[in-house]
């Protein structure tokens, strides 16, 4: 962390300020084994699997999930009108839901959550589907047409199916879905809806 707090000063000339060569074993750092790491993720058969036992908007939200890379929290964010591209090509991430609130927030916590999302031309059609006549509105929503809230879609359906297949991947049950991907957005478009 504090490598990237020196390393992100910069001049006028977005040179770094404070150059440092970091000699990591004379410090301590401890080196990490990804193979020890807790880093819940579905393999191919879990995913099949796992879209087989969902229904409904359930089987939607868990196959948007699949295909983006989103995390559950991000996908119920996403508003038809403001975030999807008419064909459903592209899916613009750029507003979370709120931590403990049923409301979007209006900016990301940080750069990289800011980004453009292609789809398979396969998923696409599918998620044009599942849209249908609809123009506005959040993508998954409840009936009386607000935001799902992640808890209810881990209560309703993602924890018992994941329960039946043998995974116990409570408190990260929403990361199984997630990706790493780089930002697309640039400084004058972050925080935007």
């Amino acid at each position: 962390m504090l490598r990237k707090v020196k390393a992100s000063v910069l001049d006028e000339n977005f040179n770094p300020i404070h150059h440092r060569d970091w000699n990591l074993a004379a410090i301590g750092l401890p080196r990490v084994n990804p193979k020890k790491q807790r880093r819940p993720t579905l393999a191919a058969k879990e995913m099949t699997a796992l879209l087989s036992k969902a229904e409904g908007q359930y089987l939607m939200i868990c196959f948007f999930c699949i295909v983006t890379g989103l995390r559950v929290s991000g996908a119920v964010a996403i508003e038809i009108d403001k975030h999807i591209e008419p064909d459903c090509s592209i899916i613009y991430v750029r507003q979370p839901k709120g931590k403990n609130e049923n409301r979007v927030k209006k900016h990301l916590k940080t750069e990289s959550g800011c980004r453009d999302v292609d789809i398979h031309l396969n998923a696409a059609a599918i998620l044009r589907n599942s849209i249908g006549d609809r123009r506005s509105g959040f993508l998954f929503h409840t009936a009386n047409g607000t935001m799902f809230d992640p808890g209810n879609i881990a209560r309703d359906s993602l924890d018992p199916i994941l329960q039946k297949m043998g995974r116990d991947d409570a408190g990260t049950r929403f990361n199984i879905f997630a990706v790493s991907v780089k930002p697309s957005c640039n400084a004058a478009t972050y925080g935007k809806s």
